[in-house]
């Protein structure tokens, strides 16, 4: 995985997530993993409020939104990245804690459906394919919508692409990191790509200087 990535908890990613001024970015990578496209997205600050509760191995998410698609659904969308143990578990904890506060908030509050990104540092389905999809739905016939979660499931030592040709793959290289050619021509095809690789250096290069 990409060594910008790790602090502890994902502190360093979730800061830049998490800013207003690069909501550009957020939005980006949820179109080109969900195969949508946003039209209003706003960050969800609940999990902050939580994280105290949590021991520092606990922590869960990196940053999580409510979306409107082009096609005017609400949608909670949440991001992690998960080491490796218990997968499960922190796919549900984590699903969990941002579906059921989603009726806290002052606007854009009604119950709807929850999709996380879930990447993950290592193995866990027995297919080739990197990108899964676990759906838990339940179908509300008075008011003909679906409740419930999907879990997006990104498994970054699947991914073995030579060439990029779709968005999500610029992602997944870049995450991924293992191919310098590949996580240049990441940085060449996406302009979020590159603000969050310059993000990220700036970042540590301050860090070095403390």
């Amino acid at each position: 995985m990409n060594r910008k990535f790790l602090s502890n908890s994902n502190y360093v990613l979730s800061k830049i997530l998490n800013d207003e001024k690069n909501i550009d970015i957020s939005k980006k990578i949820i179109e080109d993993i969900l195969d949508t496209k946003i039209k209003e997205i706003i960050i969800r600050k609940n999990l902050e409020e939580r994280v105290i509760y949590l021991t520092a191995e606990n922590h869960y998410g990196i940053a999580n939104y409510r979306i409107v698609t082009e096609d005017n659904e609400e949608l909670n969308v949440g991001i992690q990245i998960i080491d490796g143990l218990y997968v499960q578990e922190k796919m549900l904890i984590y699903a969990s804690f941002i579906h059921a506060n989603q009726e806290e908030y002052e606007e854009h509050n009604s119950f709807t459906k929850t999709i996380t990104i879930n990447i993950l540092d290592g193995k866990f389905f027995p297919t080739k394919q990197y990108h899964n999809v676990i759906t838990l739905l339940e179908h509300n016939k008075k008011y003909d919508i679906d409740k419930g979660m999907i879990f997006h499931l990104l498994e970054l030592p699947k991914f073995k692409e030579l060439e990029i040709e779709r968005d999500e793959e610029a992602w997944i290289a870049y995450i991924k990191s293992d191919n310098d050619e590949l996580v240049r021509k990441a940085k060449e095809k996406c302009t979020e790509i590159r603000k969050l690789d310059e993000l990220l250096k700036d970042y540590w290069k301050m860090e070095k200087l403390k």
